[in-house]
């Protein structure tokens, strides 16, 4: 909780209750599987147009376009040769997803809800382009300020996090399996800090400082991008300890945040970050449930978001070299995969 005369970030008094195991699992479970890929039963071939090797020799180097996962069984056909089943996808979906020239990023979201283990990163790097490089997000025990109200938290639900941006607990739990399966392949961490009430906000400097405590104990060697869901923490005192640390601000679309463009247009963001990293989520004011039902099986582009594919243009543009990852999640536009197509013949065409 913040403490307002002295400007501190404190922990409550009584440490909040994880998660239940429960709760977890079936979260992973709903996302890329509990258990790393094995032998595949059916070997998966990318669907690969004439277009898209086109597209994907004339992008900028810099610019790596991904998708928020690769387990979609409606992408046959789309993304993939053929109708591979959910569990082949699960068995030989990176491998194939990576073959694609057009996509040179992913995001790894499961690593949200649970720190992954040695034999899931040594079975995700099996197979990997040399220059493929996946973003992972962060376990929510560690980014979560005051835990969501929502029962997969149990007791925890609502509660400050004493844990917050935990260094020791990421540099112990988190961080050892990457540096010995899958440093060649990591991209930046997100560290996604889920929205909360106006009255749970931290203060400004207090959020900073802890931000700041983190970076000045994490390894240098890989990348970190900090992702908002209250429009209210994107600060001066932010962006300065990211910039000071060589991290960034996660630009994000998502519905309850401002649009890329607003968010490119605050002081400084632009010229002090050396990377970007923009997630592509929700539209403005839109829900993740009611989308997700009117876009199943996410095999075609329902929604186009003109703006927001502007906006990406715009950020191509302006990082001048630096790296730029771009994940699009189905719900976006209905179809991730056709949407990184479209920004592929946006960015091609119009740079």
């Amino acid at each position: 909780m913040h403490d307002a005369a002295k400007g501190e970030y404190s922990a409550p008094m009584a440490p909040a209750k994880k998660p239940s195991k429960d709760a977890t699992e079936a979260t992973q479970l709903g996302l890329f599987g509990a258990v790393p890929r094995m032998q595949a039963r059916t070997r998966i071939a990318p669907r690969i147009t004439e277009r898209d090797q086109e597209l994907a020799s004339r992008l900028p180097a810099n610019l790596r376009l991904g998708t928020s996962s690769w387990t979609f069984a409606g992408w046959g056909g789309v993304l993939y040769e053929g109708r591979p089943s959910p569990s082949d996808l699960l068995a030989d979906g990176l491998r194939a997803y990576a073959a694609h020239p057009m996509f040179r990023t992913v995001g790894i979201d499961r690593s949200h809800y649970a720190p992954l283990d040695d034999a899931t990163l040594e079975d995700y790097a099996r197979g990997l382009p040399d220059d493929f490089r996946a973003v992972s997000k962060v376990w929510d025990e560690l980014t979560a300020c005051v835990f969501p109200a929502h029962a997969k938290y149990g007791a925890s639900a609502s509660e400050a996090n004493p844990d917050f941006l935990n260094a020791e607990r990421f540099l112990t739990e988190v961080l050892p399996p990457y540096d010995r399966h899958f440093q060649k392949h990591a991209g930046p961490f997100v560290l996604e800090i889920p929205p909360m009430a106006d009255k749970r906000l931290p203060h400004e400097g207090s959020f900073a400082d802890r931000i700041d405590r983190f970076l000045s104990r994490v390894p240098k060697t890989y990348r970190y991008a900090f992702e908002l869901r209250n429009p209210e923490l994107l600060t001066g005192s932010y962006l300065e300890v990211l910039a000071a640390h060589g991290a960034s601000h996660v630009l994000n679309v998502w519905t309850g945040m401002p649009t890329l463009k607003s968010q490119m247009a605050v002081p400084k963001l632009l010229a002090r970050s050396p990377f970007f990293v923009s997630r592509l989520m929700l539209p403005p004011y839109t829900r993740y449930e009611s989308r997700r039902a009117s876009f199943e099986p996410f095999d075609r582009v329902v929604e186009p978001q003109d703006d927001t594919r502007e906006d990406v243009l715009d950020l191509v543009r302006v990082a001048n070299g630096r790296d730029v990852f771009v994940l699009v999640n189905n719900k976006l536009e209905g179809c991730s995969p056709e949407t990184v197509r479209a920004l592929a013949e946006i960015v091609v065409t119009r740079s």
